[in-house]
């Protein structure tokens, strides 16, 4: 059952376990086949909720649980959860315009960073994305005090503080805007990028993410959101 739904019908219950449609779960309700915490309930509408046991001929049953994914591009300085006035609302307000359900931030964003951020309630994906070595591409668009002085990358390029992400290439794609740059990295994390530079003597004053792993920005703008399609969605759990 979706974690936004605090009772459903007996009958849908059922349905979502995958053990039959609606309305055979309607005639086995009717047929006396069915039981709530040990009493036997002969109307499909009864409403029940995820603390009830519900068994069918003496067997339990228990829906699927149907996680939500969405992209959002998070404008730059709003905070994730706590807004700091009605005109600044926080990741977790924007994002309710879409679901009603609890939504959690993959990887680390905070008030300084901004561009795409994935937020489900898929507690697996979130723990795994959380950490450093996953096998996602991402690109950031990163801009410094400072202009940058291309270096050569190396094969496995690391900071100090890095664990496990990988900086594939470090570009200037606005040559009049040389302390911006283009950042595009493997298994790593907004602070790892961060990181990077820090350990080169820069100072990092906003990271924008515009890819991660698949997902663009196209037709996203500031402050909007959309649900994951099923491609994108397998994609992201493949390389985590």
């Amino acid at each position: 059952m979706s974690i936004d739904q605090e009772k459903v019908r007996l009958n849908k219950f059922i349905a979502q376990s995958g053990l039959c449609g609606r309305n055979e779960a309607s005639e086995w309700i009717k047929a006396g086949h069915v039981k709530v915490n040990d009493e036997v309930v002969k109307i499909p509408f009864t409403e029940v909720g995820t603390d009830d046991v519900v068994t069918v001929k003496n067997k339990r049953v228990v829906p699927k649980i149907e996680y939500t994914y969405y992209v959002i591009n998070k404008p730059w300085h709003i905070p994730i959860e706590k807004a700091a006035t009605d005109d600044l609302p926080s990741l977790q307000t924007l994002i309710q315009k879409q679901t009603v359900k609890s939504l959690s931030v993959v990887g680390t964003p905070d008030v300084d960073t901004c561009g795409l951020v994935v937020m489900t309630d898929d507690s697996d994906l979130l723990e795994k994305l959380k950490i450093s070595g996953h096998k996602l591409k991402t690109v950031y668009e990163v801009t410094l005090d400072k202009k940058w002085e291309a270096v050569e990358i190396t094969e496995k390029e690391e900071s100090p503080k890095m664990d496990a992400a990988r900086i594939m290439g470090v570009q200037v794609p606005k040559p009049n805007h040389d302390n911006i740059v283009g950042v595009e990295m493997l298994g790593g994390l907004y602070q790892d990028v961060v990181d990077y530079f820090e350990a080169r003597g820069y100072k990092v004053t906003k990271v924008d993410c515009t890819f991660f792993g698949g997902i663009t920005k196209k037709d996203l703008k500031r402050g909007w959101s959309r649900p994951l399609s099923e491609k994108e969605t397998v994609f992201i759990k493949h390389f985590t």
